[in-house]
């Protein structure tokens, strides 16, 4: 999606795309927990997460 832009906050200290609380990552996946259909934020989850080195 050219031309989009978007700040995105993370806090998850441990992924190598957090930069001082901001996502860095080139592209953002965020997907169900399950199969299900969410109703909440909290049965998402970022699958753009890599662990730090």
């Amino acid at each position: 999606m050219a031309g989009h832009a978007m700040v995105v906050k993370c806090n998850v200290e441990s992924c190598m795309y957090n930069i001082k609380k901001m996502c860095h990552a080139d592209e953002l996946e965020v997907n169900p927990m399950d199969d299900s259909i969410p109703e909440s934020s909290d049965e998402t989850c970022c699958t753009t997460f890599r662990m730090h080195d």
